[in-house]
């Protein structure tokens, strides 16, 4: 939107009353006029110009269309296609733990929580898993993850961890 504005004697800024009601909303009713601080415009000195330059002067500027009534819906945004979920990779589970418990070992924690991941492997001992997963995530310093991970277990080792990450 743009308002026409105009300087006053003091130099305020004050915008034109014609412009400014145009660009009102519909919906808001009418508002009172407020008194405008901008003085009115006083009648150039007649000088001598030669008609030409008179002849160049620029032409009129058309109003700017009103806005259209707020009664009008917008658009609205067309829904995203549901995708298929992504085909989950075939996770060789028994590398997985082996790997685990190797880099484990070798206190490769990064190892260990990128082998803990994949949860499916370790369905038969989830206790196991939530050891050593635990641990990785406490050297690792993912202290959030571990200490969701050891909220409410009943396992002296994982409480401990958890309770290291929660401090920090």
């Amino acid at each position: 939107m743009v308002a026409a504005l105009a300087v006053g004697a003091g130099g305020a800024w004050a915008r034109s009353s014609a412009s400014w009601h145009a660009l009102m909303p519909a919906s808001l009713g009418a508002l009172p006029r407020l008194p405008s601080r901008v003085a009115p415009p006083q009648e150039p000195e007649a000088s001598p110009e030669p008609e030409s330059i008179a002849a160049e002067a620029e032409p009129a500027v058309e109003p700017e269309p009103a806005l259209p009534p707020t009664s009008v819906a917008r658009a609205r945004r067309k829904p995203k296609p549901k995708l298929a979920p992504a085909p989950t990779p075939s996770v060789d589970c028994e590398a997985a733990r082996k790997g685990a418990q190797s880099a484990k070992d070798v206190r490769r924690w990064g190892a260990v929580a990128r082998h803990t991941k994949p949860t499916q492997c370790w369905a038969g001992d989830r206790k196991a898993w939530k050891r050593l997963r635990i641990r990785a995530l406490f050297h690792t310093q993912a202290f959030a993850a571990c200490a969701r991970l050891g909220a409410g277990t009943d396992d002296r080792d994982v409480r401990r961890y958890a309770q290291m990450c929660a401090d920090q």
